[in-house]
C-alpha cells in the first residue's frame, strides 16, 4: 500500500487536502481541545462522547478504505493504522490483539489531544476511543465498545485504550 503522506493531495486553489476521496483538515490541538476545556464538565463529557462516536463512524470508514487498498489481514491493517496515525500527528500507536477474547489494546505515546487539552482529572482522548472501537469492529466483525483506561492528561506516562467486541 502506498504511504499515507504520498497519497495526500493538496489543492491550494480550493483550499483542500485529500487522500483519495477523503478530505482532511489540519488544526492545532490546542484550538480543537480548547473547545472541550471551555465547556463545563457535564457538557464536556457529552461533547467528548459525541466526538468519540463520530470518529468511530468516520474513522472506521477510513480504515475500511485501507482494506480496499489491499490491506485486509488484521496485523497488516493495524500496522497501517498505526503508521497513518503517526503521520496524521495522532501520536505513536502500538496495538496488541487478543483474538481469543476479542479485545484490542492500544498504547499511545504523545497524544495530541493530551497536549491540546492539558492536565485533566478525567480521560480526554475521545477521538482515539472512537477510532479503536471502529477498528475493533473491523477486526472482529461485530459491534465493539472502546474506552480509555489511562490518560497522560491525568498524569500517566502514556494513554492506554481497550476495545471489546460485544458478545
Amino acid at each position: 500500500m502506498k504511504d499515507f503522506r504520498d497519497r495526500l493531495k493538496a489543492n491550494t486553489d480550493v483550499g483542500a487536502i485529500h487522500d483519495r476521496d477523503i478530505r482532511y483538515l489540519m488544526i492545532r490541538p490546542d484550538s480543537l481541545m480548547g473547545l472541550f476545556r471551555i465547556l463545563d464538565p457535564g457538557k464536556r463529557e457529552l461533547a467528548l462522547g459525541a466526538f468519540s462516536d463520530s470518529v468511530k463512524m468516520h474513522g472506521k470508514n477510513s480504515a475500511e478504505s485501507y482494506q480496499q487498498l489491499g490491506v485486509s489481514e488484521a496485523g497488516s491493517l493495524l500496522a497501517s493504522i498505526s503508521e497513518t496515525a503517526s503521520q496524521l500527528g495522532w501520536g505513536k500507536w502500538s496495538f496488541d490483539t487478543d483474538f481469543e477474547n476479542q479485545i484490542l489494546h492500544l498504547t499511545v505515546m504523545n497524544s495530541p489531544f493530551v497536549e491540546g487539552f492539558g492536565p485533566s482529572d478525567t480521560t480526554i482522548c475521545a477521538p482515539i476511543v472512537g477510532m479503536i472501537a471502529g477498528v475493533a469492529e473491523l477486526i472482529f466483525g461485530k459491534d465493539a465498545e472502546g474506552w480509555e483506561n489511562r490518560c497522560a492528561a491525568c498524569g500517566d506516562e502514556q494513554c492506554l485504550f481497550e476495545a471489546r467486541a460485544e458478545s
